[in-house]
């Protein structure tokens, strides 16, 4: 069965997408399992709350307890996936490399390293790249009450780093992750993200 990462910036839509994305695909008759990073898991949320809590500063103690996250959150997957639900989640691993790699300095060939230990393999079969302009970003981000982490707080110079992370990873991978501008409606983005998945599976 498909297992779809949505992946973008903070303000990018990701969530907004990956719940639209979900209702489509339900009503195509077709049983899809939402699920989101960090998180996705009764443990996962535990770890969850600690990582949105206070900023950790060194970026491999973050990491770490993402990866313990993101360990129970593939064993999760893989159950549904058996079973034969479809499963789209709101961020993966590219988050990692995008955050904790290129935004925080962590070395990208460590996280790759672990990350392949702890999903032991399990890679998204599509992954769908919300690339947002910062101007969209601050605009969203300022008329939101859900943007209140302390990544939502960062300046305009961290999320840039993040937006350039995403754009190498996509680079790296073009036969995995597909770039969609999410600066236009949401419905119009909705439209083209629905196509896309139609036309791979």
């Amino acid at each position: 069965m498909p297992f779809i990462s949505i992946e973008g910036c903070d303000g990018s839509g990701k969530t907004t997408q990956a719940k639209i994305l979900q209702q489509n695909l339900i009503s195509r008759g077709l049983e899809v399992v939402l699920t989101k990073e960090p998180g996705g898991s009764p443990f996962g949320d535990i770890i969850r709350s600690i990582l949105l809590s206070n900023e950790i500063t060194d970026s491999m103690t973050e990491f770490l307890l993402l990866s313990a996250a993101r360990r129970d959150h593939v064993l999760e997957i893989n159950k549904n996936l058996e079973v034969g639900r479809w499963v789209i989640t709101d961020r993966f691993s590219d988050s990692s490399i995008a955050y904790q790699g290129y935004a925080k300095g962590l070395e990208i060939e460590k996280i790759d390293l672990i990350t392949q230990m702890i999903t032991e393999g399990l890679m998204p079969d599509l992954t769908i790249l919300l690339d947002v302009s910062l101007d969209v970003m601050k605009e969203r981000m300022a008329s939101s009450d859900k943007h209140t982490s302390f990544y939502d707080m960062k300046g305009i110079d961290f999320h840039q780093k993040i937006k350039n992370g995403f754009l190498e990873i996509a680079k790296k991978y073009p036969e995995r992750i597909v770039i969609v501008d999410s600066d236009g409606s949401i419905e119009d983005v909705s439209k083209k993200i629905l196509e896309i998945v139609l036309n791979k599976f």
